[in-house]
């Protein structure tokens, strides 16, 4: 018997239909304007290793995504006509007897959605033709591209959609929240786990036990860094042995639900002392940050504030002998948070768009004393994106620094006693809404 498949959560059926009916509307106008009689987005397609019949796992086109959260079901496509009363699902169901094929009855997805089913995209061709359409975009993988007169990725459409991209629906919030509920109690188990002794891979699957994800459906590679390791911005390694004395905690991992994502750092220390204040003082800032947050101030701003308030913290503990005035001026600060305030979330964990400053593609690069930062368009009300200050002991980049002037404003004895901790980033999911600025990771527990 073939199973049926339902994809909309059912806390948030009551908003899917309006979420794409509005983004329906949306995306018409946008065709019309550049003179396109269809748009045509594919799922994606299943990739293999070289020389290799094993997959990689699924990992769905993102504009598919924005409409449908049909997470693994490779071969689908959506189909967009202005004018036309609903869009089109083409449904790929195969006759398959290697995997398990579920037939679509989401009632959501029905009364949203014209769905038809289809064995291959080889059909594809003969029904569009059919459609009279004379210009068509296409969004995805050109090898899953089924027509020949399709413009592929059309590029001012592209950056159009990007734009819009910051802009959440209140379905999408919805399932923002549903994701940082389900990635709490995995945080708290991750906790947990480290307190008792347990090494990075033993945190890692008390993650993913907590928040009921296999490893292929987290959002992003969790980030489980005990000691000196939480020094390394993007540490994906997970070793089996605990070291022989844990004394912090660094984790930055999330949840998915429907799709789209949370995006959490916490980060903890072993036992009382230094350490342990500097994270209190550091999640302080964080909250400082977010207090300040409001519609029409440049997310780069906030950025800068945020340095300010970061060399208070570097002379309340003593890491530099200058005043807190002079280690902004000297870009001492960027030696212990180097990376980007935070960024765009939602059906990715960098949504894109965060330096788009208009739907044409205009965008405002971050300034060269702060390269990596991945958002700087100003702060509107329907975005969501992270607040995530850091503070780390990055061997290279404090090397560099002592090797300059302004090595000599940097106290390197306390540096050398707190270089073992690593690092300190605390990060939480906001959303700007109508009615004031929401915290999604505090609401939800954490």
């Amino acid at each position: 018997m073939i199973k049926e498949l339902s994809v909309v959560p059912a806390a948030v059926v009551h908003l899917y239909e309006a979420h794409i009916k509005a983004q329906f509307l949306q995306v018409s106008q946008l065709l019309e304007a550049q003179s396109f009689d269809g748009l045509l987005i594919a799922a994606g397609s299943v990739l293999h290793p070289f020389r290799d019949d094993v997959d990689y796992p699924f990992k769905v086109n993102p504009y598919f995504k924005a409409w449908l959260p049909l997470l693994d079901r490779p071969g689908c496509y959506v189909w967009l006509v202005p004018g036309e009363a609903k869009p089109v699902l083409f449904f790929h169901q195969p006759q398959d007897i290697w995997h398990q094929v579920n037939a679509l009855d989401d009632e959501a997805v029905q009364r949203a959605f014209q769905v038809e089913v289809i064995a291959s995209a080889s059909e594809l061709p003969g029904i569009l033709s059919k459609t009279g359409a004379a210009r068509i975009a296409y969004i995805g993988e050109t090898g899953d591209c089924p027509s020949s007169k399709a413009e592929h990725n059309p590029q001012v459409l592209l950056a159009a959609l990007d734009y819009q991209r910051a802009y959440k629906s209140d379905y999408e919030v919805a399932c923002m929240r549903l994701a940082s509920e389900k990635a709490v109690p995995a945080h708290r188990a991750a906790e947990r786990c480290f307190r008792d002794g347990g090494s990075e891979y033993d945190i890692h699957m008390a993650y993913l036990q907590a928040a009921g994800h296999l490893e292929e459906e987290l959002p992003y590679g969790n980030i489980i860094a005990l000691n000196d390791h939480g020094a390394v911005l993007h540490y994906t390694q997970k070793l089996r042995q605990p070291p022989a004395q844990s004394r912090s905690f660094l984790i930055d991992a999330g949840a998915s639900v429907a799709g789209y994502v949370a995006d959490i750092s916490r980060t903890y220390a072993a036992a009382d002392g230094v350490f342990a204040e500097l994270v209190d003082a550091m999640d302080q800032l964080q909250q400082a940050v977010i207090a300040r947050i409001q519609p029409g101030e440049a997310y780069l701003e906030l950025h800068r504030w945020t340095h300010v308030q970061l060399a208070e913290v570097l002379k309340q503990f003593d890491l530099i002998h200058c005043s807190p005035e002079q280690a902004v001026e000297q870009q001492i600060t960027q030696a212990f948070f180097p990376h980007g305030l935070g960024h765009l979330l939602g059906l990715q964990v960098h949504d894109r768009g965060g330096w788009m400053q208009s739907p044409d593609g205009r965008e405002v690069s971050p300034p060269s004393e702060h390269p990596y930062l991945r958002l700087t368009r100003p702060i509107e009300v329907g975005q969501v994106f992270t607040i995530e200050p850091g503070l780390y002991f990055i061997p290279s980049i404090l090397e560099s620094v002592n090797k300059g002037i302004a090595g000599k404003l940097v106290n390197w004895s306390v540096v050398e006693t707190l270089r073992p901790y690593g690092g300190i980033r605390i990060e939480d999911n906001i959303h700007v809404s109508a009615d004031g600025v929401q915290n999604l990771t505090r609401e939800a527990g954490l």
